[in-house]
């Protein structure tokens, strides 16, 4: 997810309430028109692989027990992850056993970002759970039915890598969000009034009149080539303001999105089959829970998610957004960040462009589905992702949580969650949360263990298999580390994670 926003204004509360209610409203699904292509080629992710390793008779290439999936945060790509993963899978080569063939990481662009938000197939609503089965597409495309060795997401992508956890439990339309949702006849009161807000009243009409149709991901552009189509910010609905300001309220709109989304699904497209967890999954500075207002203010992303919804398009270049960036307040590391993420107009979000290329030398990395873009100069020039979709699936992560499944992750998988110490993710609230999940889940581990003791199956090794086999939750923090653990924290992050990848822990 973003950080370091360096700014903060008076009345910032209410900004970021009436932000959230207005990208509240744009997660629901617009008009499509699905092609005839297969589903792997119109819903595939993009994804930049990159090996480690030499090849073997029996492993040329890197088997599912060697591949790693990667996650990146809000506004952000797979790229963003390379030098870190490179040195993970050469790190994972040299200590594992040769025979064992080569290692290799999947640097995946989520929906609505990177390579990925040119891809026609990854249809609205943009949510967590939709973003969970595009991953669960890949994963299988990848490794069938067997389980990959792991899969790490960093920011919302560590909320997406739940949400994976979640699809391979259930496939019913209830996602895990809609299981933590409350139940209760107030809850289910704000539920139909945020579901009515989402919903709209007709295309190309936003709340009070903002005008937003122009930014719905998937369907018709406004014609007015700004960003700021999203003006005015000041103008939203009372229930889908009531959304935003209370979680119970906004996780009811995430089920009932969840709910429609499932609708769409089947009546639109074919799930398919199912990919297997992962045996390790990496929750990197994450939140599982819900984003209150407050805490959202504190961190300042949708502060700069307005600020990237008033740029108009297309941006002149490079220089020109730098400078526009540093005026709005934002420090120059988040300015010049936002910066990379540029691409000539021509590979905007919207030219649904199919690169599908396989190379696979060792020790290189390869970008299949797109070429990867980086910081461009020359204009005209416009964002690598969907502003209206990363406000949507921005609103999605602060609205699902994933308490349960840190308490009980599914049999095979040991769900690692890394803090960072200095990170400003984590108030008092979320922290006191996260200890009450670890210690639930340490004591169904122990109640396993004891089980596969007093079954026989000899000291300590019937323990450890049923520990394993039941599922296990390990909190790490990273004392030195903000939120982006890879870059405050990269040989501490890469010492946690690379032993219990080769080991398998």
């Amino acid at each position: 997810m973003l950080g370091r926003a360096g700014a903060a204004s008076g009345g910032v509360h209410q900004t970021y309430a009436t932000l959230g209610s207005l990208l509240t409203s744009l997660s629901r699904a617009a008009p499509h028109t699905t092609t005839c292509d297969s589903l792997r080629r119109i819903s595939q992710l993009a994804f930049e692989e990159v090996n480690a390793g030499a090849s073997t008779a029996e492993h040329p290439t890197a088997s599912p027990d060697r591949t790693l999936f990667v996650l990146h945060g809000l506004l952000g790509c797979g790229r963003n992850w390379r030098s870190w993963a490179k040195r993970l899978v050469e790190g994972a080569a040299a200590a594992a056993p040769a025979a064992g063939g080569p290692w290799r990481a999947l640097l995946v662009d989520l929906r609505c970002h990177g390579a990925s938000a040119r891809r026609v197939g990854l249809h609205p609503p943009h949510n967590m759970a939709t973003a969970a089965e595009d991953v669960a597409r890949l994963v299988f495309e990848q490794c069938g039915h067997h389980p990959p060795a792991a899969v790490l997401g960093h920011s919302m992508g560590g909320k997406v890598a739940l949400a994976l956890l979640e699809h391979t439990r259930s496939r019913g339309p209830q996602s895990a969000a809609a299981a933590d949702a409350p139940s209760s006849p107030s809850t289910a009161a704000a539920a139909a009034a945020a579901a009515s807000a989402a919903s709209g009243s007709a295309a190309g009409a936003g709340p009070a009149g903002g005008r937003v149709a122009g930014l719905s991901s998937g369907g018709p552009r406004d014609a007015t080539p700004r960003s700021s189509a999203f003006a005015p910010f000041s103008t939203t609905s009372a229930s889908a303001a009531a959304a935003a300001a209370s979680p119970s309220a906004a996780a009811a709109a995430a089920a009932a999105a969840t709910t429609a989304a499932a609708a769409h699904r089947r009546h639109g497209q074919d799930e398919g089959p199912t990919c297997a967890p992962p045996r390790q999954l990496w929750v990197l500075d994450s939140q599982p829970g819900l984003v209150a207002a407050e805490q959202d203010a504190g961190t300042g992303v949708s502060r700069v998610l307005q600020t990237v919804h008033s740029v108009p398009l297309p941006i002149p270049n490079r220089a020109w957004l730098l400078k526009r960036l540093r005026e709005s307040g934002l420090t120059d590391a988040l300015a010049t960040w936002l910066a990379s993420n540029l691409a000539p107009l021509h590979e905007a979000p919207h030219s649904h462009s199919h690169s599908h290329s396989h190379s696979h030398s060792h020790g290189h990395s390869h970008s299949h589905g797109g070429a990867a873009v980086g910081a461009a100069g020359a204009g005209p020039l416009t964002w690598t992702f969907d502003v209206a979709g990363a406000g949507a699936l921005y609103m999605s992560y602060r609205t699902t949580q994933y308490w349960r499944t840190l308490e009980a992750p599914p049999p095979g998988t040991a769900v690692h969650l890394v803090r960072g110490g200095r990170s400003d993710r984590w108030p008092e609230d979320q922290q006191r949360r996260l200890a009450q999940a670890l210690a639930h889940a340490q004591a169904a581990a122990t109640a396993a263990a004891g089980a596969g003791a007093g079954a026989g199956a000899g000291a300590g090794a019937g323990a450890a298999a049923a520990r394993v086999a039941a599922g296990t939750f390990d909190l790490h923090v990273l004392p030195q580390a903000g939120h982006w653990l890879h870059v405050d924290d990269p040989n501490g992050l890469l010492q946690l994670v690379l032993p219990r990848l080769v080991a398998g822990q």
